[in-house]
């Protein structure tokens, strides 16, 4: 008879497969990771080893414990594939001619992008489809919303923001300061146009 399977041999069954299908539509590791939260996962990297946190336990399951295709070098080799496929695909794609107004538009977005490292606003898909946006862009903005979801995620976790108590108490912290910040600034301001009252004033007198 055979050996009924334990529930720990088929939560890594459930975890391979979930990883499979984030590989299958990753083209980086910031992607998989965002595919993978999107299924409540969150992959670690500790020391070069990869580990992977599902929703019902404390403590990550090691690519180890999972087989040699869900480390570091084999989740990287994938990727790399499916990015370099993704290139030669969207190289056979042909291009409308962009027109001038549209190059210099496009290279002022580029000078005025912020930092990969920031937090960026997600984008409205819908909308810009709408707006007769094209597949080339979508593409990109699926990604960039992607980047995003997991941008955020590392910052709150980073900065112990996932508990939703201290997540509220930061952002009244940060109300309260920019109130004070405008106060200041008004203060400041008043100042400024008293002096420029009083100048005139004495330039006024002068003549």
């Amino acid at each position: 008879q055979p050996t009924k399977p334990t529930k720990f041999e088929t939560d890594k069954a459930k975890l391979r497969r979930t990883i499979r299908q984030a590989l299958s539509q990753a083209g980086s590791f910031d992607e998989f990771a965002s595919l993978l939260l999107r299924e409540g996962v969150t992959v670690k990297e500790s020391r070069g080893r990869l580990s992977y946190l599902t929703p019902d336990r404390t403590k990550p399951i090691t690519a180890r414990k999972l087989g040699d295709d869900f480390d570091k070098a084999a989740v990287l080799a994938l990727l790399t594939q499916n990015a370099h496929r993704a290139a030669e695909q969207t190289t056979a794609i042909p291009e409308y001619p962009h027109t001038q107004k549209e190059r210099l538009r496009e290279e002022k977005t580029a000078k005025t992008a912020p930092a990969d490292n920031t937090l960026q606003r997600m984008v409205d898909r819908e909308a810009k489809r709408a707006e007769g946006k094209g597949v080339g862009y979508d593409r990109w903005a699926s990604l960039h919303n992607l980047k995003q979801m997991a941008a955020t995620h590392n910052f709150l976790m980073e900065n112990e923001l996932l508990d939703l108590d201290k997540l509220d108490a930061a952002v009244e912290s940060s109300r309260k300061a920019l109130s004070e910040a405008r106060e200041s600034l008004r203060g400041i301001e008043q100042s400024i146009s008293d002096k420029k009252s009083l100048r005139k004033v004495v330039n006024d007198y002068r003549r």
